[in-house]
């Protein structure tokens, strides 16, 4: 009872999830194209906006060869979000993640009337909700187990600690600080860092080179920099509520009906309504 509530979700937030879905079955002409809709956990959203970012910066044949050539600091941080934080990710790890930084990017952002950084915190919130609480509805999609779940709750307890944080904006501010001691700020080589920091109460080791705090801090330095950054994390959540909507078994829906209903059944019958399902329907 602690963690949920009766409250509907705001009118402005619906009507983002419908118009996103809706756009997205706009575009499907095939079932490769289907197929990539119903599985995108982030990418799609972070493609879109890489092209984007390119249309913006051609001017004239000159410039359209050098945005060819190369790519801009901007499209790099793009690219590397999607290959780094989602595609290297399953999908529970990468929610974890996610929502570890939204929740450091929405305490240190000062632009509080922003109604994407409300709606990327509530469905940041809501997801992570229906991983712990109610794991059955997300059994189908690679889940966050509690072990990991139970370790990252450590190092985020440990670091705060050892942060000297006074609150949660203080301890979010200074997570921005933190840094893979090995790899240096991008944390680019994680695979091979090993950290060996010790609670001294359980005499365990808290980070190591898994960690997810330490990916999450790096995920919010890279979204904290940028531009658009709740046009990004907004856009990712919304994916990563539809992949998990469509990957849920259709009884553990039904099952969710009997207890007043979740909002992922609902996304999960506009993705049908929209034809965005595994079988995409030729006619």
């Amino acid at each position: 009872m602690t963690h949920t509530s009766t409250n509907c979700f705001q009118e402005e937030l619906w009507v983002f999830l419908f118009e996103g879905l809706k756009k997205k079955a706009l575009g499907i002409d095939s079932e490769i194209k289907a197929r990539e809709v119903y599985d995108s956990k982030g990418e799609a959203v972070l493609q879109e906006m890489i092209l984007k970012k390119k249309e913006s910066e051609i001017h004239n044949e000159e410039k359209a060869r050098e945005v060819y050539e190369s790519k801009g600091e901007a499209v790099l941080h793009l690219t590397e979000l999607e290959k780094s934080y989602i595609k290297d990710f399953e999908y529970g790890k990468a929610l974890l993640c996610w929502h570890i930084a939204t929740e450091i990017c929405y305490n240190v952002d000062e632009d509080e009337n922003d109604e994407k950084r409300k709606w990327s915190k509530i469905i940041s919130d809501y997801l992570m909700y229906l991983q712990i609480h109610e794991p059955k509805l997300t059994a189908a999609v690679a889940g966050i187990t509690h072990e990991r779940y139970d370790e990252t709750c450590l190092e985020v307890k440990v670091s705060a600690n050892k942060l000297g944080a006074e609150n949660l904006k203080g301890f979010c501010k200074k997570a921005l600080e933190v840094r893979d001691e090995k790899n240096g700020e991008g944390g680019h080589n994680r695979e091979h860092a090993e950290e060996r920091n010790h609670d001294a109460e359980t005499g365990g080791r808290v980070l190591h080179r898994t960690s997810v705090f330490h990916d999450a801090c790096n995920l919010a330095r890279i979204l904290r920099n940028h531009e658009n950054k709740w046009e990004i994390i907004v856009g990712v959540w919304a994916e990563m509520l539809s992949y998990a909507a469509g990957h849920c078994r259709g009884n553990e829906h039904a099952r969710t009906v009997s207890k007043g209903g979740e909002l992922l059944t609902h996304v999960w019958l506009l993705m049908a309504h929209f034809g965005i399902t595994a079988q995409w329907p030729k006619n």
